[in-house]
């Protein structure tokens, strides 16, 4: 399955995922939400979240969280942890 959706709040925000079944004990999961003026503030704010199962176990799985600014003239910046 994959999904991606874009201003379906009428607030520019961005939904994805990407969910592919393996088999039965195995797959992968890539969530990312991104919102760019939440609550019409001048700084957006971003979520992902990755996961790759195999045959029961936790191959990988990384979380992260982000806050994103877009200054004139030099684009996009964003600052966050994972």
């Amino acid at each position: 399955m994959d999904i991606h959706l874009e201003n379906q709040w009428r607030t520019a925000s961005i939904v994805d995922l990407n969910w592919k079944r393996l088999d039965e004990e195995s797959q992968i999961l890539n969530l990312k939400y991104e919102e760019p003026h939440p609550f019409s503030l001048p700084i957006g704010v971003s979520f992902t979240y990755n996961q790759d199962l195999r045959e029961g176990n936790y191959v990988k799985t990384n979380s992260a969280v982000g806050i994103n600014k877009t200054v004139p003239g030099i684009g996009k910046l964003g600052f966050g942890g994972k």
